[in-house]
């Protein structure tokens, strides 16, 4: 099931995202009040979630984890869609270069290369990917 997250939500929220992330950033787990979206898939309880800041034409995605034991079993995908459904327009993210599993599963859910980013991360040049709505 996916849904909004609730503050109650947060700290297995952070504890997915410092088992999942190489370069997490626990400052989007802080709060749901006035913050950005934010989704947990729980199958009951939390496995993943998805944080992204719509905009008017476009939609960042921020962050998308899901826990070690849940993976390749449908939540990304499953969060990625609910996503789709709550936002209009274009979806951006950005992904590690040397990432090969992240590329690959965002280029299976239509997402391009739009641009090279020398030096994003701490370890290594990013990529902006995007999509467009329906994609």
């Amino acid at each position: 099931m996916i849904r909004r997250a609730t503050d109650a939500d947060l700290p297995a929220l952070r504890a997915i995202q410092q088992a999942s992330l190489d370069e997490p950033w626990p400052d989007l787990l802080a709060t749901t009040a006035d913050g950005p979206l934010i989704l947990v898939a729980e199958d009951p309880e939390p496995v993943g979630y998805l944080v992204a800041i719509p905009g008017e034409a476009e939609t960042y995605l921020a962050e998308l984890a899901v826990t070690p034991a849940a993976r390749r079993k449908g939540y990304a995908t499953e969060l990625l869609e609910a996503l789709r459904e709550r936002t209009a327009g274009r979806v951006e993210l950005t992904v590690q270069e040397s990432d090969d599993g992240a590329r690959a599963f965002y280029d299976s859910h239509g997402f391009t290369v739009a641009e090279r980013l020398e030096d994003y991360y701490k370890s290594g040049d990013g990529l902006l990917l995007v999509s467009e709505s329906g994609e």
